[in-house]
C-alpha cells in the first residue's frame, strides 16, 4: 500500500518532468498481466492513473517486471493510451511463467476482462531482454528472445517484438 507522501512524490515527479522528452515510468509490479498467479495490480494502476490526472502528465511508456516472461499491453492512464511492457524474462529464474493455453490459441490482440488492458504480444517460451533506443522523437522498444542452452542460435538475433512510441 502506497502512502500519501509517496503518491505526492509521484505526482510531483510527473508534473515536473521536462516536456518534449521521453517520459518512462518503471515499476516492479505490472499494471496489466495475463499470468494468473501474478495478475496486474489494480491498486497500483489506480494510484498511477490518479497521479497522471492530478499532474496533468502521462508517461509515454510503463515498464515493469515481477512476472518472469515478456508481455506487451496497450492500456490507458490519465485518459491517454499507453504501452505497458513486462520484461521479466532476463534469466534470474530458470522457469518462465507460462500463460494459460487460451492465450496460445486465441489470436492477438486480446482484451483482458476487468483490467481495460489489451494484450498485444507475449513470449513465455524463451528468456530474453528489452532494448530501448530513445531519441527526441521516439522510443523504440525491441524485445529479443534468446535461444535456450542447447538450441541452435538464430544468426543474427532478430527482435521478437518491436514497438515505436512517438514522443510528443
Amino acid at each position: 500500500m502506497l502512502k500519501a507522501d509517496q503518491i505526492a512524490w509521484l505526482e510531483s515527479e510527473l508534473k515536473s518532468a521536462p516536456v518534449g522528452m521521453a517520459l518512462i515510468l518503471a515499476v516492479h509490479h505490472p499494471l496489466y498481466s495475463a499470468y494468473g498467479a501474478h495478475p496486474g495490480s489494480q491498486a497500483l494502476y489506480s494510484v498511477i492513473d490518479g497521479a497522471c490526472k492530478t499532474a496533468g502528465r502521462t508517461p509515454h511508456l510503463v515498464l515493469s517486471g515481477h512476472v518472469h516472461d515478456y508481455q506487451r499491453f496497450t492500456g490507458s492512464l490519465g485518459g491517454k493510451t499507453v504501452p505497458c511492457i513486462i520484461a521479466g524474462a532476463g534469466g534470474y529464474n530458470a522457469k518462465l511463467h507460462t500463460l494459460a493455453k487460451i492465450f496460445h490459441t486465441t489470436p492477438l490482440p486480446i482484451a483482458m476482462k476487468g483490467s481495460g488492458g489489451v494484450l498485444e504480444n507475449f513470449n513465455d517460451a524463451a528468456h530474453g531482454y528489452l532494448r530501448l533506443t530513445i531519441t527526441k522523437k521516439n522510443i523504440l522498444c525491441e524485445y529479443f528472445a534468446v535461444p535456450e542452452p542447447g538450441v541452435a542460435a538464430r544468426m543474427p538475433l532478430q527482435a521478437f517484438d518491436t514497438i515505436t512510441i512517438p514522443v510528443s
